[in-house]
């Protein structure tokens, strides 16, 4: 399956290299614009186990033996997104605040919701939650 050709016009990561580069195996002309995916990297079956299905706790450790930079959402290195963290905390302070309070169901009428490439993956419409008091 070749997700980048599937996913490669949906870009979520732009660079412009200042020195020719040939460390992968490719030399890219100075400005010239590299694009990634992280929708498709990070579902790449080489380096994830069946790489569509739900498992978190594949991001908990790299132990899968999956390449450490298969998946670098924020970047890395010191281009890395200086709001990594603020950012993450901030999604685990509202989730726990949110799953201390109530029971989040889907909606009873609610069909699958598939992702959407644009700059950021999103939902390809609304998705509809109940929120049960605990």
């Amino acid at each position: 399956m070749d997700l980048m050709g599937i996913y490669l016009l949906h870009l979520s990561f732009a660079g412009r290299p200042t020195l020719l580069h040939r460390s992968i195996g490719h030399t890219f002309e100075v400005n010239t614009l590299i694009t990634l995916c992280h929708y498709a990297t990070s579902r790449d079956p080489k380096q994830f186990g069946d790489p569509d299905a739900f498992i978190p706790q594949r991001w908990l450790s790299r132990s899968e033996g999956s390449h450490p930079y298969a998946s670098v959402p924020f970047g890395v290195g010191k281009r890395s997104c200086i709001g990594r963290r603020i950012a993450e905390l901030e999604v685990y302070l509202a989730l726990s605040r949110i799953l201390m309070h109530f029971n989040v169901e889907p909606a009873e009428d609610s069909d699958p919701v598939h992702p959407m490439t644009r700059t950021l993956l999103v939902p390809e419409r609304q998705i509809n939650l109940r929120f049960i008091e605990r």
